[in-house]
């Protein structure tokens, strides 16, 4: 962390301040009028003070900011600055926190990459009272407008304690980076239960022993063991306690295939217009919305496959990205979204291995949903309000902190057959 610059200015009120103590001192001077002259030495010496104030207390002030590991499109996300004060004497009061210079990787500015109650600045925290030789903390919350690498620059410190005349300004440089997922939304309970027979090998079952689903073999008896998974006829010819080796039972397993390439009807119509004169940029505009759209719907079916426990897998056509088997764990799934989240359907695409699984489950940035080849289903971001659950005219997201019961009597709600 480096301390960049250190600038001094008038405070909200400061200008009319200093307006106000001239006029004084212009009056003081040619009435002579010992009241006047007493205000304007109250009012100089307030300026003064002021100035000293700010300056001794964000002299030996630093912070240091702790990022979140990741992020999502439209949830609240934490940035907590920890601030410490090296001064063995003064306090600081009032210091408030900005960021400053925050791009992310695209080179956007930091309006577009966060939202925040003011959109000419950044997240923003406040201190009430940083006492000598003392550490507290404060928490700045933003969210996140678009998916990727979001890059932070500078910190800005300051404070006008205690008239509000005197502005104290100090910068400090420390570089850090945050992931931003894209917009996750809570699938539909009857697309998951579709999707999971989506299994193109048909195997219900792991191929090896000391699980509790169907007979892998026999095996002698151990300590411990059930009584009910004793064959007794085993034991009978042996002389011997025989048991029967369970499997395990396995998740279901769904490749996830994203297709960029396809647009649809709507897009080529606005395409078509506007090579006949009008504007181009509605219908860039319109494609690039399907493909976040495309983008969203992918990762949030990621992230609910993952709670219930399903092997996932990706492959991406129409942009450069990584294949990934089909596996069930939480690294696993944080390459997913990131790899989703850093996806430019504007780069150059990578060509598609035949080796690889064909998907089970393809979504297209455009028309074109039912059954694809081999059975694959294929979903359209056009009807994307049929496959998420939408709760008061916007969709839930998936990073639901009602309690268990709530949430139980929405699932009867949608399916009264589920006790």
């Amino acid at each position: 962390m480096e301390r960049l610059r250190t600038r001094t200015r008038l405070g909200p009120g400061g200008k009319l301040f200093v307006v106000v103590t001239a006029i004084l001192i212009v009056m003081a001077v040619y009435s002579q009028f010992n009241l006047l002259i007493l205000m304007v030495g109250l009012m100089v010496g307030g300026l003064i003070c002021s100035l000293v104030l700010s300056w001794l207390m964000l002299r030996n002030l630093t912070v240091h900011r702790i990022l979140p590991s990741h992020g999502a499109v439209g949830e609240a996300m934490i940035i907590r600055y920890r601030i410490s004060n090296g001064n063995r004497r003064v306090a600081a009061f009032a210091v408030h926190v900005e960021e400053c210079g925050q791009t992310n990787r695209r080179r956007h500015r930091a309006t577009g990459a966060v939202a925040t109650p003011n959109p000419a600045t950044g997240p923003q925290g406040w201190v009430l009272h940083v006492g000598p030789k003392q550490t507290v903390q404060c928490e700045a919350k933003v969210w996140p407008a678009r998916r990727g690498l979001l890059h932070f620059e500078r910190i800005r410190l300051d404070t006008s304690f205690p008239f509000g005349v005197i502005r104290r300004v100090v910068e400090f440089a420390q570089d850090g980076d945050t992931m931003v997922y894209p917009r996750l939304h809570r699938i539909n309970r009857r697309l998951l239960y579709e999707l999971s027979f989506m299994d193109s090998a048909g195997s219900r079952q792991q191929h090896r022993g000391g699980g509790h689903d169907e007979t892998f073999g026999l095996r002698k008896y151990r300590e411990g063991d059930n009584l009910k998974i004793i064959d007794w006829k085993q034991t009978a010819k042996t002389g011997q306690l025989i048991c029967r080796d369970l499997t395990w039972p396995r998740a279901p397993r769904i490749m996830l295939g994203l297709d960029l390439t396809h647009r649809g009807r709507d897009d080529d119509t606005q395409q078509r217009s506007a090579r006949d004169g009008d504007s181009a940029s509605s219908a860039a505009v319109a494609s690039t919305d399907d493909v976040e759209r495309a983008v969203s719907l992918a990762a949030s079916i990621v992230c609910d496959t993952y709670l219930r426990g399903y092997e996932i897998g990706l492959s991406v056509t129409g942009a450069a990205c990584d294949w990934f088997p089909t596996h069930h764990s939480l690294p696993h799934r944080t390459r997913l979204l990131e790899a989703l989240a850093t996806l430019d359907a504007n780069g150059p695409s990578r060509s598609v291995d035949r080796h690889q699984v064909r998907p089970s489950v393809i979504i297209r940035a455009g028309a074109g949903g039912g059954r694809g080849a081999a059975g694959s289903l294929i979903l359209e971001v056009a009807q994307m309000g049929r496959y998420i659950d939408e709760v008061d005219a916007g969709s839930q997201p998936i990073l639901d902190h009602r309690p268990r019961r709530a949430r139980r009597r929405e699932l009867l709600r949608a399916d009264p057959a589920c006790t």
